[in-house]
């Protein structure tokens, strides 16, 4: 061979063999460099197995588990969720008839669960959380549900004056509120916070219409025991749902699992080298841990820090088109680090009521001048035109939102020694 072949050939066998070459040390180092990535993710708290997805929640002994009761039984019917709003918003005349009916007859089903699930002081629902994002959570519309079915119920015994029935209701849909945020998952405290305003909102309308100062009592309590959550967690525990998408997106098996048919597969799925796919993982990573270096009492910047964190993670996702696109279609509003704002605000708002329902009768104007919202620090306002109250107060952009609570004028009880408000 010439001197010039060889050259040729040394040159030709450099261009072919020096890429794999490099990607092959590039896949060792990021090998290496993603085992310390999640080290360091589970280190700081950052779920990254389904292990740590059970460590968060401990298991519960049959006795004190009232999971079964929330399990959607064979041939077992929800009761309409509007039907039940709308009972619950004007309980009274026709409606009040309807209610009647409706707790006949639910009294051995659904409103028997309620009775055996508020027994118990634990849930535990032992999910298969090596599932990641297929993890199925159906339960909770079963609960929301029996949630609102014991508010008609309470609704019924107040109309009858059986206060301590009505309050037994109570305590049941605060209880089923503690069961599912028990899940240590976003939607989970999204949840239960929906299940303890439908409670809150019960027992106001007992007592603006049938007033007892042990409703007033009870409302006070819950109020002050009115959990705002720390979402960041439910944040932190989803980086394993992730990696997960993007992973299993990117083999045939795991699309399976995700229920995806190959016809929704991208076509540049596997066009992307393993090593590059280890790097974006490595980034993501890092995005999921950045917003946690902020403040969590600054809701704002803390958002802030996640909206760019979710950039990152979505462009680095590129590298896995299938689980991506996935992602893209679950994003949405990622406001995750403000939903302690929604629940400082469903406190301030029965706060508010708690001190109308504290005057011997519904005030025309109350000064709440120092219960500020945790958007803007802007005071609530308050008003009573003799058929409804209605509260306001700013939310994200300056946008007012408006609580209404229908209500005939409350009369003053015979036995109530309380000064008269002077409006």
């Amino acid at each position: 061979m010439t001197k010039k072949a060889k050259i040729i050939w040394t040159v030709v066998g450099l261009v072919v063999i020096t890429p794999p070459l490099g990607l092959i040390i590039f896949d060792k180092k990021q090998d290496a460099d993603l085992k310390r990535e999640f080290d360091l993710a589970q280190k700081a708290g950052f779920a990254i197995h389904a292990n740590d997805y059970r460590k968060a929640v401990a298991p519960a002994e049959p006795a004190e588990n009232a999971a079964e009761f929330y399990r959607r039984k064979s041939g077992e019917k929800a009761v309409n969720t509007l039907i039940l709003t709308d009972l619950l918003a004007n309980p009274t005349g026709a409606n009040l008839s309807e209610a009647k009916q409706l707790v006949a007859e639910h009294k051995d089903g659904l409103l028997h669960a309620v009775d055996l699930a508020a027994a118990r002081p634990r849930c535990w629902f032992d999910r298969p959380w090596e599932d990641g994002y297929a993890v199925l959570f159906p339960e909770y519309a079963k609960m929301k549900n029996m949630a609102q079915l014991a508010a008609v119920r309470g609704t019924v015994a107040a109309s009858e004056g059986r206060v301590d029935d009505a309050l037994s209701d109570f305590r049941a849909i605060n209880q089923i509120a503690s069961h599912v945020e028990e899940e240590p998952v976003a939607i989970g405290l999204l949840v239960g916070q929906a299940i303890r305003n439908i409670g809150a909102r019960a027992i106001c309308t007992w007592d603006i219409q049938h007033p007892d100062p042990r409703y007033v009592s009870a409302l006070k309590t819950a109020v002050e025991n009115w959990p705002v959550n720390d979402y960041r967690k439910g944040y932190a525990l989803e980086l394993y749902w992730t990696t997960d998408i993007l992973q299993w997106g990117s083999t045939k098996e795991g699309r399976e699992k995700l229920g995806l048919p190959e016809s929704e597969v991208s076509p540049m799925e596997g066009k992307v080298p393993a090593p590059l796919q280890k790097a974006a993982l490595i980034k993501i990573i890092r995005a999921y841990r950045k917003p946690y270096e902020v403040d969590p009492t600054d809701y704002r910047k803390a958002d802030a820090a996640l909206q760019e964190s979710m950039m990152e993670i979505y462009t680095a996702g590129l590298a896995f088109p299938t689980g991506a696109k996935i992602m893209e279609s679950l994003s949405g509003d990622n406001n995750t680090f403000l939903l302690p704002l929604n629940d400082q605000s469903s406190k301030l708002v029965f706060t508010a009521i708690l001190r109308a329902l504290e005057q011997p009768s519904i005030p025309k104007t109350l000064d709440l001048s120092d219960l500020k919202s945790p958007y803007d620090g802007s005071p609530v306002t308050y008003s009573y035109d003799g058929q409804r109250i209605t509260l306001q107060f700013a939310t994200p952009g300056g946008v007012k939102e408006e609580r209404t609570f229908t209500c005939p004028p409350k009369p003053r009880d015979k036995n109530d020694d309380r000064d008269p408000l002077v409006n």
